[in-house]
């Protein structure tokens, strides 16, 4: 909680009707490590100056707005007050009405998304950069690396989705619908959620390693914008979710989303030990999962909205928008890899066949066609 100090200031001598200084102090929950001095500028003979100042009990920064404020304002002293109360609805975003309480100050949340977007704009730098960094360069050996990574993905995605179907279970909430209000996070048990559903958070700062890995190994057609636009929207997503509704529906998608993982994570790290490169059958199905994933997250969330479960609506409408677009790239991204592109053997192949008669065509055959010895 803050104190708020207000000082009006007369500046203006012919407003003589006004005391020189109203002092007036105010608490509430808005940002309470932050300082703001707030400035009132009047420039003609029909305006007066007031400096508006607010402080806390910690002073980090201060901002100063300028704010005209015209004489029909000032005819009365109940008016100003108006004034006053138009500038607080401003700033009328409270922590205690908003975030959760709970988790409001755990790391990488911290009341605020700055550390998270400053992330994500690293993560898009190098999206950026790094296959240019990597032009001229060997692509990095990382086998040993990527092994230990996606082995260690699998065990946080194996205990994410224990700890959450446990936790879920404790609580007793009901598939359709798990409620999240300010009585539902007074229950103990509740924490216990909160703290694993953290670590999912966490977990999507994490696999940002993934395009990193990637990058760094030249697998550049990998980096599609599906995949970063994947990666860098769940965690901004999610900080929205641990700030203000780390429980109740949203549970489900991370769940669903833990057991995608832990089979994606065993495929990527078997298929980067040498004796299994090219025995691995099952990646195109990884996508299907995916895909059946992001449709029954949609049917959830959709379902919840229609049932009106005790939810905010807002995030209600948050997971099934975002349910729809990942439906509609993740169906893109399967029909262009597998049923039209490269990914699929008639599709290869009839690539391969339209290639041999243009290289023919251009007198070209030798340069895509082994030499035939006689």
């Amino acid at each position: 909680m803050a104190t708020l100090s207000f000082t009006l200031t007369r500046v203006h001598p012919n407003v003589a009707y006004l005391p020189p200084n109203i002092n007036v102090k105010i608490s509430f929950y808005y940002f309470p490590r932050n300082t703001f001095s707030l400035y009132l500028f009047l420039v003609s003979e029909f305006f007066t100056c007031f400096e508006y100042e607010i402080t806390t009990s910690k002073k980090q920064w201060q901002l100063s707005f300028p704010m005209i404020v015209g004489n029909v304002f000032l005819g009365k002293k109940s008016e100003m007050a108006n004034v006053i109360q138009a500038l607080m609805q401003k700033i009328d975003y409270t922590e205690d009405s908003l975030t959760d309480p709970r988790t409001k100050d755990w790391f990488l949340i911290e009341n605020n998304p700055l550390k998270v977007w400053c992330l994500t704009a690293l993560y898009i730098l190098f999206v950026i950069y790094g296959p240019k960094y990597m032009q001229n360069r060997k692509a990095y050996d990382l086998r040993i690396f990527m092994i230990v990574y996606n082995l260690a993905m699998v065990v946080l995605s194996l205990y994410m989705f224990i700890e959450i179907i446990l936790s879920t279970q404790s609580l007793g909430y009901r598939v359709v619908c798990a409620p999240y209000t300010k009585l539902s996070i007074q229950n103990p048990k509740e924490m216990r959620l909160a703290k694993v559903l953290w670590w999912y958070f966490f977990s999507k700062a994490v696999e940002l390693m993934d395009t990193v890995l990637m990058i760094l190994r030249k697998k550049h057609d990998q980096v599609s914008f599906l995949h970063v636009f994947h990666h860098a929207t769940m965690l901004n997503i999610w900080w929205w979710v641990m700030m203000f509704i780390p429980g109740g529906l949203s549970w489900f998608g991370a769940c669903l989303n833990c057991f995608i993982h832990i089979v994606m994570y065993t495929y990527y790290g078997l298929s980067a030990v040498p004796s299994l490169k090219g025995k691995l059958w099952w990646k195109k199905y990884i996508t299907k999962l995916q895909l059946i994933q992001f449709c029954i997250t949609f049917g959830h969330s959709a379902n919840s909205i229609r049932i009106q479960c005790d939810f905010p609506r807002w995030g209600q409408y948050l997971l099934t928008g975002y349910m729809i677009i990942m439906v509609i790239l993740f169906s893109n991204f399967y029909i262009q890899a597998y049923i039209k592109g490269r990914r699929n053997p008639k599709g290869q192949q009839e690539h391969s066949q339209k290639q041999k008669k243009k290289n023919v065509h251009n007198g070209n055959i030798n340069a895509t066609s082994k030499p035939i010895h006689g």
